[in-house]
């Protein structure tokens, strides 16, 4: 009959249309492609520093990771503190059809030699932001007492950076390390983030992207980008710089 043939006619020119409804997807991101898909799901990677846009077609339910960027090292006559590392928000977020911006904050800058003693600049924040949706990260930062943010000072010398999982570590002879970070698996391989820089008196950076500060054995280093690790601090003993802080980042992810 007429069906029949009509049907047989298009198999056999190949002229089928398929089409498939109610999929909701997602754009946007740094890094969109078949390598972005982990584990049963879709990954939206957000590197570069400033704004961006995601840009969802539907509601789709994610996990989300929000990463500020880390604080600069500072200088010091005796050991300059570690930069503290960037907050790091997880958790679930339902997004609705609409387009979010995604602001990525970067990393704070290090404390210069010729800028004398004091802290590094503060890290940006970072954020979704878009409908019913308002997340954010703020940057590692100096705001708050030195007890909490940047470990315990004795004298004119400085701790170890406070990290976004832990409080950097006391002054000592043999220097302080940084804050550890906070761990995530939203990219399906287990990364610290938001970890803080090493005093200058050879402090170690802590685990997630925090900086080694001078007489580390390895000179002072930035925190580590797209971790929101804080900077390694400087000291007047050897006269380097203190380091900047990493930039943030914003991981979203959701089932496919």
């Amino acid at each position: 009959n007429a069906i029949t043939d009509g049907i047989a006619e298009a198999a056999t020119s190949r002229a089928f249309n398929i089409i498939v409804t109610g999929y909701t997807e997602a754009t946007g991101g740094d890094t969109i492609n078949t390598n972005d898909w982990v584990s049963g799901y879709r990954i939206h990677l957000f590197t570069s520093t400033g704004n961006s846009t995601f840009t969802t077609n539907g509601t789709i339910s994610c996990d989300i990771l929000i990463v500020g960027g880390g604080g600069g090292g500072g200088y010091n006559n005796n050991p300059g503190n570690g930069g503290p590392g960037g907050v790091v928000t997880t958790g679930s977020q339902s997004f609705g059809a609409a387009t979010y911006t995604i602001t990525v904050g970067q990393g704070g800058a290090g404390r210069l030699a010729s800028q004398h003693y004091g802290s590094g600049g503060d890290g940006g924040n970072s954020s979704i932001v878009g409908g019913a949706v308002d997340l954010s990260s703020s940057g590692g930062d100096y705001t708050s007492t030195f007890a909490t943010r940047t470990g315990t000072y004795t004298g004119p010398n400085g701790g170890g950076g406070s990290g976004a999982g832990g409080n950097g570590g006391s002054w000592n002879a043999n220097g302080a390390a940084g804050g550890i970070g906070v761990a995530s698996s939203i990219t399906g391989t287990s990364t610290y983030y938001g970890g803080g820089g090493g005093c200058g008196q050879g402090g170690l950076g802590g685990d997630g992207g925090g900086g080694n500060g001078q007489n580390s054995g390895t000179g002072v280093q930035a925190g580590t980008s797209n971790r929101g690790g804080g900077g390694g601090g400087g000291a007047h003993q050897g006269g380097l710089d203190a380091a900047a802080g990493g930039s943030g980042i914003v991981i979203i992810r959701y089932a496919v």
